[in-house]
């Protein structure tokens, strides 16, 4: 039930279209050992775009995604990019998503 609580605290923080992005990038890290690329990230910017969160009215990039997933406690950072601070909220999450997850690397723009 704890760890519930994070991916609801996504939508709360993030709203509907960060939401979206922050389940790609940590679902993306959970299935490569934990890490996600800061190359990774790069192609999500570009998968996503900066749009507008119709509901919100406001502007999210990936990086505005990714620096609150930071500070929120989910990833920190390191050499080549980001990497799950909790190794059990890193199996839950792979446990919870993961199954039928494309990587970035395997979508068409």
């Amino acid at each position: 039930m704890d760890l519930d609580h994070y991916e609801t605290r996504l939508k709360s923080t993030l709203g509907n279209h960060g939401y979206r992005i922050g389940l790609d990038l940590l679902t993306e890290a959970a299935v490569n050992a934990g890490v996600l690329h800061d190359d990774d990230a790069d192609l999500y910017q570009d998968y996503f775009g900066v749009r507008n969160a119709e509901a919100e009215g406001t502007v999210i990039s990936v990086r505005d995604v990714l620096r609150q997933l930071e500070h929120d406690g989910y990833f920190e950072r390191n050499d080549t990019g980001f990497r799950f601070v909790s190794g059990l909220l890193e199996d839950w999450w792979r446990a919870r998503h993961g199954r039928f997850f494309v990587p970035i690397s395997n979508r068409g723009t």
